[in-house]
């Protein structure tokens, strides 16, 4: 290879500077949101949109314009030297829901929308279960742990268990029969249940391993306790509630008819006190939250050794247990009275805070870093951590993303696992959300339906629903 001359080296090397003196400027306005207009010779301040999807393949309009297609790997798509101003933006593909919305955008800034989730125009539908006797009816089906949920099945009043298999879509009966209630322990291996057996009520754990349930113990129908140097008897089908402990699931935690808070070993059968005038408890992975009945929330060790008041509101309670809802991610919770007034406590606050006066029930997004409130016609979202990504919302910011009118009742909710979409279920429909108000709210219907009760599955991206004779699933791929 000959070498090149040394005239030809500095006429190559200047060429070069020169190209990139000339580019340089073109970079740094590029780099810093400005176009530059060759033609008219001006400076143009100009912003960017920045969308993902769930799909790839799907195509993105501004002001009905086609602008891109995203991209195939990513599923996103840049949209450069967008005028500052408003447009609609709109996301679609074929054989999907469009998406749309009116977005800002704002010189020298990229409007970013990374959560849109394309739904199918006919979603696939599935009947995995009927039922066609007249006396019979599913009455509950709860979500499922490893694949398995366990729906209860209602014959002439008798209850019975029956196992659905959400990786197959196959429904089997356990052979449990006289259910009253249900409760899943922490890792979803057992199951405490309250039934009848020959006309006596009592509570039975079952282990629910290798897809099925089998009756492992039983709980005494009375057992003992010693105070001070007095014997105290519980009747356990009396119970107000009963939890399993959640780093050993052989105890049990059980209120009592007099709101006695203790402890239950049912390998040696043996009792601990923990407290009196426990209005409600919950156990967690690091100790026992309570309420007593004068209104304050504590905490205790798992043996009762150590009791820690944390705060004292004004709550509205009654013989009747309030309900908790609990995040293990950063040990946060939540507390709903009997007058709809739900309150929040955290790490990071130390203090009981009042949230909302009227409200049916709340549940943390998965990664703990959201929480969503409703009551029969409004779902709130309260963000519990900064948002690092767009639209940036702040730490105790809320939000309302979802409202019905007074025809329309909420029934339930759950999230989708990207922590930015949530599932409600309605006396008419199953619908989803956007956490995300920019532009307004943004709900879709997914199917209507007269339901009773529905869960998502995150494995197989499925809605799994039920009224009284039908379970169906509906998937959102």
């Amino acid at each position: 290879m000959t070498a090149l001359s040394k005239t030809r080296r500095r006429i190559l090397l200047y060429g070069l500077i020169s190209l990139f003196l000339i580019a340089a400027p073109f970079v740094i306005f590029y780099s810093i949101g400005i176009f530059v207009d060759i033609r008219s010779r001006t400076l143009m301040p100009t912003g960017g949109i920045f969308i993902k999807t769930n799909i790839t393949g799907a195509k993105v309009f501004l002001n009905n314009a086609l602008a891109k297609e995203n991209s195939f790997l990513s599923h996103g798509a840049l949209l450069n030297n967008v005028s500052q101003g408003s447009y609609t933006l709109r996301v679609e593909k074929e054989k999907y829901r469009p998406w749309q919305k009116k977005v800002e955008v704002t010189n020298g800034l990229v409007s970013e929308y990374r959560t849109i989730f394309l739904i199918p125009k006919e979603p696939p539908e599935t009947t995995i279960f009927q039922i066609t006797a007249p006396h019979m009816a599913i009455t509950t089906i709860a979500p499922p742990i490893h694949n398995i949920a366990i729906a209860t099945i209602s014959e002439n009043e008798d209850n019975q268990l029956f196992l659905l298999d959400t990786a197959n879509d196959i429904v089997t009966p356990s052979g449990i029969k006289h259910v009253f209630k249900t409760k899943l322990s922490p890792s979803g291996q057992k199951l405490l249940l309250k039934k009848t057996e020959k006309g006596i009520t009592n509570w039975a754990i079952a282990n629910t391993s290798k897809n099925t349930l089998r009756i492992s113990a039983s709980i005494p129908s009375q057992i003992s306790y010693l105070t001070g140097e007095t014997i105290k008897m519980v009747t356990t089908r009396t119970s107000k509630a009963i939890s399993f402990h959640p780093l050993d699931e052989t105890k049990l935690y059980i209120q009592d008819s007099q709101n006695n808070l203790l402890l239950y070993d049912t390998v040696n059968q043996k009792t601990t006190f923990i407290s009196s005038n426990v209005n409600s408890f919950y156990p967690t992975e690091s100790g026992i939250f309570f309420l007593d009945k004068n209104g304050f929330l504590a905490t205790s060790d798992f043996p009762g050794e150590e009791i820690r008041v944390l705060d004292n509101k004004g709550l509205f309670l009654n013989n009747v247990p309030s309900k908790f809802i609990f995040s293990s991610v950063n040990n946060a919770l939540g507390i709903i009275d009997q007058g709809g007034g739900f309150f929040i406590w955290s790490d990071a606050s130390s203090e009981l805070r009042t949230l909302a006066r009227d409200t049916t029930d709340a549940l943390f997004s998965p990664d703990g870093t959201k929480l969503a409130f409703w009551n029969k016609q409004t779902i709130k979202t309260l963000w519990l951590k900064n948002d690092t990504q767009s639209p940036f919302e702040k730490a105790g910011e809320i939000k309302t993303i979802f409202k019905t009118n007074n025809k329309e009742e909420i029934l339930d909710i759950t999230w989708l696992d990207d922590n930015q979409h949530i599932l409600s279920l309605t006396n008419k429909r199953i619908i989803l959300s956007e956490i995300d108000s920019r532009g307004g709210i943004s709900a879709t219907t997914i199917i209507d339906v007269n339901a009773n009760h529905f869960f998502y599955n995150p494995d197989n991206k499925k809605i799994y629903w039920v009224n009284k004779n039908l379970l169906r699933s509906i998937s959102l791929e």
